[in-house]
């Protein structure tokens, strides 16, 4: 998943590592999509990850460091969509998010949970927000609409509009967190100069392929944080969180406690390439 980009260029992979080896000849050289992944893993990782701007130039920076026989370096990115479009290519230097992204894999966590421990005032409004589903299924049930049209685009190597994000006041009811799927899909048909039919057809054919526990897979990151935003705008109580969609995944982020890590998917597999890469150690 794409997160903003920095302003400042992309740290060169080779010349990093081996700068920062002078002074510590086991640094480990971690490789990140965005600035959202450098504070989401900066917190629990020895050596401050670096930036590198997407999922690609995450990719791009471990081949050229196997190139030059440089061991010890990982890079940590999200599945995005190519777990389910079958595409997802394994490596052993790369830490892969469980669900679509690290920020799903957060709302599948005990994080989710204890950040809205901390809104009790806000907790039966959530509830009845969310009925008759918990607040987690109902947040997956609407990001879900906005994750399949997201695959569609990509499938057909055009970009995702703007317009079709859960910040559009036309798709989602502020007071009621109610999603108008009708309104999302009629507008994206004409987005795409398909009838309705079509669209609804190529939805179903998307959806079939994802099993109900996969369904985590198709929602993304930035919808899900809007979606949650949303949410607790509809609620008093909690204003510091839902100042914006970055605060929200903030939130997120600083829910996750160390006790939660040894059952988080990337953690893991962080474990995993440890054992793997002695003597180098990654995690604090």
């Amino acid at each position: 998943m794409s997160s903003p980009k920095s302003p400042f260029p992309p740290v060169p992979p080779v010349g990093h590592v081996l700068k920062m080896r002078e002074a510590d000849k086991r640094f480990v050289g971690v490789f990140v999509e965005g600035p959202d992944d450098v504070q989401m893993w900066n917190r629990w990782l020895k050596h401050r990850p670096v930036d590198r701007g997407g999922c690609r130039e995450v990719r791009a920076a471990m081949e050229e460091l196997r190139r030059r026989n440089m061991h010890g370096c990982l890079g940590i990115v999200d599945a995005d969509f190519d777990r389910v479009r079958g595409r997802l290519e394994a490596d052993a230097d790369l830490i892969i998010s469980g669900a679509h992204d690290h920020e799903c894999d957060l709302v599948l966590s005990p994080a989710f949970d204890r950040l809205l421990q901390t809104l009790p005032q806000a907790e039966p409004t959530l509830a009845a927000l969310s009925q008759p589903y918990s607040l987690r299924e109902a947040l997956r049930d609407r990001a879900l609409p906005f994750g399949l049209l997201r695959w569609i685009f990509l499938d057909l190597g055009k970009p995702f509009p703007d317009r079709l994000t859960p910040n559009n006041e036309e798709f989602v009811v502020r007071q009621s967190w109610t999603l108008h799927r009708d309104a999302l899909l009629a507008v994206a048909s004409a987005l795409l100069c398909w009838s309705r039919d079509e669209l609804d057809s190529q939805l179903a054919v998307r959806q079939a392929v994802v099993s109900a526990d996969k369904l985590w897979d198709v929602c993304h990151g930035h919808d899900v944080v809007a979606l949650l935003r949303l949410a607790f705008g509809a609620v008093t109580g909690a204003n510091e969180v839902c100042r914006s969609d970055k605060s929200v995944r903030h939130s997120l982020q600083l829910a996750l406690d160390s006790a939660d890590l040894p059952s988080f998917p990337m953690w893991q597999q962080l474990d995993a390439w440890e054992s793997r890469n002695l003597p180098f150690v990654v995690r604090k």
